[in-house]
């Protein structure tokens, strides 16, 4: 906290033009404010390492969250390391420059890393390290939420294209120990709830795979379902039991529906004009959450810091404009994969984002 009071009095000074800040080991100015500056952060460090040296620090207080961000402290620590080396030597503008730069890349290089502890319905305590979605931490508390009848709630994700709404539903499996079950659009209760053949043969379906035995079932773009096949899951989304083709079905105690669209279900627009209009009984079936780009991870899964800020600037600039165009995350991966393999970032972005704007 002192060294942060001695960043900001320097940094108001250098904009109103002045130089209140007097080194406490010297007597006034000496007209050299970058000097002065680095005198100070020697004059933390040492007392700080004084204060060590006595017993007198304060020890550090461990957090006890369940959910903690750990790639802010990555920075800080990297960023502490840094004030510590640059008030050991002689220094330029330059070599400040190049110093916070590496570090920063290097506290970043593997992105927003989380760890999220989750007790499931056995005690046992499950955990997700590593790259996470902002939102995540929210996901897998809403998933071990149970209804007063034991089951887990339904889940509405609803988020932009290329957000990563699969992706968590894979995540939040893994968290559970428990497999993973995805189904695209669908036209049918059939297609839900599987069919007999003309032998009588039972086809079961991902499911009906899930809901007897347990798992995360993710209906992909069920905004872009027909209603029928929607309708397929009411039963199973509110009751304890669902009618198959071949027989009355229990519902698994470990039986998770997510349901990924990119609208509330309230029918299309201007962006995703392919969707529909979903029921209403459907949707009072769900909790929402709104699942929205998370430009961090976007950075870190792309591998490529600078053509991913490059990407997401566009973006931005789309956005004030009011221009009705879809910059995703899936344009900053695969630039960065055509970069990699040797194409221009100039090229890349014909390729990708500007490739259908004139």
């Amino acid at each position: 906290s002192r060294q942060y009071t001695t960043i900001s009095s320097i940094c108001r000074d250098a904009e109103n033009g002045t130089r209140s800040y007097v080194p406490r080991n010297r007597g006034g100015h000496t007209g050299d404010a970058d000097k002065e500056y680095f005198d100070a952060m020697r004059y933390e460090a040492e007392k700080e390492s004084a204060a060590t040296t006595s017993g007198t620090a304060k020890p550090k207080e461990t957090p006890n969250a369940s959910a903690t961000v750990t790639g802010a402290e990555n920075v800080a620590n990297e960023l502490a390391a840094l004030i510590g080396k640059l008030a050991t030597q002689s220094v330029t503008p330059e070599s400040v420059a190049a110093l916070v730069d590496e570090r920063i890349q290097a506290a970043l290089k593997n992105g927003p890393a989380v760890r999220i502890e989750l007790r499931d319905t056995t005690g046992e305590v499950r955990t997700h390290e590593g790259l996470a979605h902002k939102t995540f931490a929210t996901l897998a508390r809403m998933a071990a939420a149970r209804q007063s009848d034991g089951f887990p709630v339904n889940i509405w994700l609803s988020g932009p294209a290329g957000s990563g709404k699969t992706r968590a539903g894979q995540d939040l499996a893994k968290l559970l120990g428990l497999p993973f079950y995805g189904m695209g659009a669908k036209q049918t209760g059939f297609d839900v709830l599987g069919y007999c053949d003309g032998a009588g043969t039972y086809h079961k379906t991902p499911f009906r795979t899930a809901f007897e035995h347990g798992g995360v079932f993710q209906a992909d773009e069920i905004d872009a379902w027909d209603n029928e096949a929607v309708q397929a899951l009411n039963s199973a989304t509110a009751n304890d039991f669902c009618q198959f083709p071949d027989s009355v079905v229990a519902r698994h105690t470990d039986f998770h529906c997510i349901a990924g669209a990119n609208t509330w279900g309230h029918g299309a627009t201007a962006d995703y004009c392919g969707r529909t209009k979903i029921d209403g009984a459907s949707l009072t079936r769900f909790t929402k959450l709104a699942w929205e780009y998370d430009e961090s991870l976007e950075s870190a899964l792309s591998g490529n810091t600078a053509w991913a800020a490059r990407v997401q600037r566009a973006r931005a600039k789309a956005a004030d404009a009011g221009l009705k165009v879809l910059i995703t995350p899936r344009a900053t991966i695969q630039g960065a994969a055509l970069i990699a393999a040797g194409f221009t970032a100039d090229e890349a972005a014909q390729l990708t984002y500007l490739a259908d704007l004139s």
